[in-house]
C-alpha cells in the first residue's frame, strides 16, 4: 500500500515486450493523447504518468502504487497488459485498472466474454479514448472506489457489474475538433520517451469513409473523418524533428488511416520535407 496525496495518482502505460530488441518501437501517442486531454479538463485533480517499458512501471509500483493503472490493449501486449493489472492489484487491492485500445469486440456478447477472460480489468474504454477515459476519472472522482464507479453505466466504459452482468456505458462522443486535445508532444509529456530507441508517431486525422470490416475504423462511429489543424500538425512536427534528430532515430509514423488521401496531405508532406532537410 502506498501513501496518497490530494491528487489522483494516474499511471497509464503502452507496454512493449522487450528483450533483444523492442516488440513495438513507437513513442506512446495513444496514452500521450489521453493523458494530456485529462490534464486539461481535470487540471490539478489528476496527476498522471505514461509508461512503456515494463520495466519502469515494475519499479514505478515498486515505489509507489496509483489510484489507477490504465494499460493500452492491442494483439501484441494484450496478455502483457493483464498481467500488469494483475500485478499492481497484487500490491494494493484498491487500485482501479483500465484498458483501452482497439483490441476489444464490437458484439456484446463477445464484449462480456473478453471481460470475464480478464479479471484483473476493471473497466475497458471503447472507441476513441479521451472523452470516455475523462467521465472515468470524474466518476472516480466522485466516489472514490471500483465497486461504487461501477453502481452506474460510464459513457465510453464497459464493465461487469457485481452480479457479473456486462454493462456497456453509451458510446462518448467524439472530439470533431481535435486540436481541443494539447499536444502531448508540445506539452512535453512524451519527452522522456525520446531515448534513441523509439520511433515518433503523429496522427493529422481521425476516422475513415470506408466500411472495411477487417479494420475498427470501419464502425459507423468512425464514419466522419475529424482532423487536427495544419498549424497543429505543423508545431508538433517542428517539435518532434530537433528532438528526435539528437537521439540518431530518422523514422516517422503517420497513425492515420488514410493519409494521401486528401489535398492537405501534400502540404504535411511539404512539412514534412523540411524538417528534413533542416535535421
Amino acid at each position: 500500500m502506498r501513501e496518497r496525496t490530494g491528487r489522483v495518482l494516474i499511471y497509464l502505460a503502452d507496454l512493449t515486450h522487450t528483450g533483444t530488441q523492442l516488440a513495438t518501437e513507437n513513442i506512446s501517442l495513444n496514452i500521450g493523447l489521453v493523458a494530456s486531454y485529462a490534464k486539461k479538463r481535470l487540471g490539478n485533480a489528476v496527476d498522471v504518468h505514461l509508461f512503456k517499458y515494463p520495466e519502469a512501471l515494475l519499479e514505478a509500483l515498486r515505489v509507489r502504487s496509483p489510484h489507477i493503472l490504465g494499460c493500452s490493449n492491442y494483439v501484441w501486449n494484450s496478455n502483457l497488459a493483464e498481467w500488469m493489472l494483475g500485478h499492481a492489484r497484487a500490491l494494493d487491492p484498491n487500485v482501479v485498472t483500465v484498458l483501452g485500445g482497439s483490441n476489444f469486440p464490437f458484439e456484446a456478447g463477445l464484449q462480456a466474454e473478453f471481460l470475464r477472460a480478464r479479471p484483473n480489468t476493471d473497466f475497458h474504454t471503447f472507441y476513441e479514448a479521451e472523452v470516455a477515459f475523462v467521465e472515468l476519472l470524474t466518476r472516480y472522482l466522485d466516489v472514490g472506489t471500483a465497486r461504487k464507479m461501477k453502481e452506474a453505466p460510464i459513457p465510453g466504459c464497459h464493465f461487469l457489474a457485481a452480479d457479473g452482468t456486462h454493462v456497456a456505458g453509451p458510446p462518448a462522443a467524439r472530439l470533431k475538433a481535435l486540436d481541443e486535445i494539447p499536444s502531448p508532444y508540445v506539452t512535453g509529456l512524451l519527452d522522456h520517451l525520446f531515448d534513441g530507441r523509439l520511433t515518433p508517431l503523429i496522427e493529422t486525422t481521425r476516422g475513415c469513409p470506408f466500411a472495411c470490416n477487417f479494420c475498427n475504423a470501419g464502425d459507423d462511429y468512425y464514419t466522419k473523418v475529424n482532423a487536427f489543424s495544419l498549424d497543429y500538425v505543423q508545431e508538433e512536427l517542428e517539435y518532434i524533428a530537433p528532438r528526435i534528430a539528437a537521439t540518431g532515430v530518422s523514422n516517422l509514423w503517420v497513425a492515420d488511416n488514410n493519409f494521401g488521401m486528401f489535398e492537405r496531405d501534400a502540404e504535411i508532406c511539404r512539412i514534412i520535407r523540411r524538417q528534413q532537410e533542416r535535421y
